[in-house]
């Protein structure tokens, strides 16, 4: 993927690349000129207004879906969101100005899944990675995969958890982790609830949650109950579930 900053240059568009929506020739801009049959803009200047890419950086993508594009051409949005009665669209699809194709709406899309696991993306931990950092590591990768999972129900207008609505007992055994007892997070003993990948969405139910992920950490366990993570091929899992789009392998 990459990070794009547009600098517009404003180039008189010929009539082959003009794809502005008109119904006069003042909709065209300055000297413009409407074909009105076709509610096009046969001169003037073209929407995207000649934009070029005038910085690129390279960044990680997160390929969620199954395919996010659909075959139909365009050069801007209009021509996919069917805005207008004489131009097929669907509601919720945007030109990718990149590809020049529309875009299947987000409500329709279809999450990937891993040939060898469940989620839509694989972290892998190296050879060697140190075991007492493993439970850090599924920690920061549960949460990131929270914003997934918020912004794919938000995408589909589906009911969020009410994790902050319940209260949970503060703990004693990692300072560095949230409700540690003492820390400014604690108020008398409880803490507000917070979305946790350890914890089990059958264990926030129990807690009065509501709609909670479908999705958590199984954690291997000591004799005495502390947890550890002993070597890659004993890593916690995440339960394969409609919630989860990324997952973590050793």
């Amino acid at each position: 993927g990459v990070f794009r900053t547009n600098q517009r240059t404003y180039l008189r568009a010929d009539q082959d690349s003009v794809t502005r929506r008109c119904d006069r020739n003042i909709d065209c801009g300055i000297g413009g000129y409407c074909d009105v049959q076709q509610h096009v803009c046969a001169g003037g200047l073209g929407e995207d207004y000649g934009e070029t890419d005038a910085l690129t950086f390279l960044r990680p993508r997160h390929n969620l879906f199954r395919k996010s594009l659909t075959d139909q051409a365009c050069s801007v949005d209009w021509e996919c969101d069917g805005r207008f009665l004489d131009t097929p669209g669907t509601g919720g699809s945007v030109c990718d100005r990149v590809a020049r194709r529309c875009t299947i709406p987000m409500r329709d899309r279809v999450p990937r899944q891993l040939d060898n696991g469940p989620g839509a993306v694989a972290y892998y931990l190296t050879e060697g990675f140190p075991a007492h950092l493993v439970s850090p590591a599924m920690e920061v990768m549960g949460n990131w995969n929270e914003v997934f999972m918020r912004g794919w129900r938000a995408a589909r207008d589906e009911a969020l958890p009410t994790y902050g609505q319940v209260s949970v007992s503060c703990q004693t055994v990692d300072p560095t982790r949230y409700c540690f007892c003492g820390s400014p997070d604690d108020v008398g003993g409880t803490c507000r609830g917070k979305y946790d990948p350890f914890v089990s969405p059958e264990q926030w139910t129990m807690l009065g949650v509501t709609d909670p992920y479908q999705c958590h950490v199984e954690v291997p366990r000591r004799e005495s109950g502390v947890r550890r993570a002993a070597d890659a091929d004993q890593l916690r899992r995440l339960s394969a579930a409609a919630d989860l789009p990324i997952s973590l392998r050793g």
